[in-house]
């Protein structure tokens, strides 16, 4: 899994690969869900072209649920994306297992 820099105190409870759709452009990397955070971690590679990470506090998600397919092929859209929403915008992921990723994190952060 990616690289996960945690704060003191701070404990990873789970990860998963995935690849955050931003844009026209994926990067592949990991989700890690902390006990204090939701943090995607590109992986060297992609962070060497380009591919920036995204984290957020566990109580700033508003909802977890599943987007539908979209039109375009760019992004991931031709397949149902775990779709994370805070306060600052809405983030989109591909994950393997999804109905079981979506699940897990919408009921570890609604606990937040």
């Amino acid at each position: 899994m990616s690289d996960l820099t945690l704060g003191d105190g701070e404990v990873r409870v789970r990860s998963f690969r995935a690849n955050r759709c931003a844009g026209n452009r994926v990067t592949g990397g990991s989700l890690h869900l902390t006990d204090q955070r939701l943090v995607f971690c590109p992986r060297r590679m992609d962070a060497a072209i380009g591919g920036r990470g995204w984290e957020t506090s566990r109580a700033a998600v508003s909802s977890v649920d599943i987007a539908p397919r979209g039109l375009t092929p760019f992004a991931g859209c031709l397949r149902k994306r775990l779709r994370i929403a805070t306060a600052k915008g809405t983030e989109y992921f591909v994950v393997r297992e999804l109905d079981e990723v979506a699940g897990y994190l919408g009921a570890a952060l609604a606990q937040s």
